[in-house]
């Protein structure tokens, strides 16, 4: 853990650094609004552990993880998610997809802190960007796990999915997959929620491909340290397996 908060605050340094040129978080009241997102961070990496039935004593090893942060502008949650599954996790694989050119830059730039876990920087869109080195070696109870995070509620489950799916060639396995979304805490998983982020019922299968995705459903999860209270999660998920 010692590791995990040097990297973090060597992390935090840079964003409010690069900051001043590129515009990475708010301007104002930069360092109080930090602070915040930064235990929210904390908080979401948490509540996910405990949706994997995870306790922080487990020694490892645990599956693979296989983590996506869309839309990851200055790195917040995906750098810090990152480290903190780096240290959760037997082997951690990382990619951050910014669309837009300087904060990609930014974020690959984050790679040269020593001691900082590597990490891939997708320039591009979900759903248009590819990677050729993804690889399964989990079987039996420890399947990998898909972890994927955004902030935009208007981009569906169907379509993240399809966007997890055409990033790679030749996609077969069996895993799982959690789509985490923040959310403020006063909103509820009601049907119109559920509608707009297309999440299917419990049991419901989706064909992607080759593979079929098996809904396990969704719902508002809060941050794990309930002092937080200024955010939760959205979080929804799918067992994959090989079709027919």
């Amino acid at each position: 853990m010692g590791d995990s908060v040097k990297l973090i605050n060597a992390f935090r340094e840079d964003l409010l650094r690069w900051n001043r040129q590129i515009n990475l978080v708010s301007r104002q009241e930069t360092e109080d609004r930090l602070k915040g997102l930064f235990n929210q961070c904390a908080g979401g990496v948490g509540s996910i552990l405990n949706h994997l039935d995870f306790s922080v004593e487990e020694v490892p090893p645990r599956p693979q993880l296989f983590y996506f942060d869309l839309g990851s502008g200055g790195g917040l949650p995906g750098v810090v998610w990152h480290i903190l599954f780096s240290d959760q996790f037997d082997e951690v694989k990382s990619w951050l997809v910014e669309p837009r050119e300087k904060r990609a830059w930014f974020l690959k730039r984050l790679n040269r802190i020593p001691d900082m876990p590597p990490f891939g920087v997708l320039h591009g869109r979900w759903g248009d960007v590819c990677i050729s080195d993804m690889e399964f070696t989990g079987s039996g109870a420890e399947i990998p796990v898909v972890v994927i995070s955004l902030k935009a509620l208007y981009l569906d489950d169907t379509e993240v999915l399809k966007g997890l799916f055409g990033a790679f060639s030749g996609f077969h396995g069996t895993f799982d997959v959690i789509i985490a979304r923040y959310y403020p805490p006063e909103q509820i998983f009601d049907p119109e929620l559920e509608k707009l982020l297309n999440i299917p019922q419990k049991g419901s299968q989706l064909e992607m491909g080759d593979s079929v995705c098996t809904s396990h459903g969704g719902g508002v999860v809060p941050l794990s340290d309930p002092g937080l209270g200024l955010a939760s999660l959205v979080l929804s998920s799918y067992l994959v397996s090989p079709g027919d």
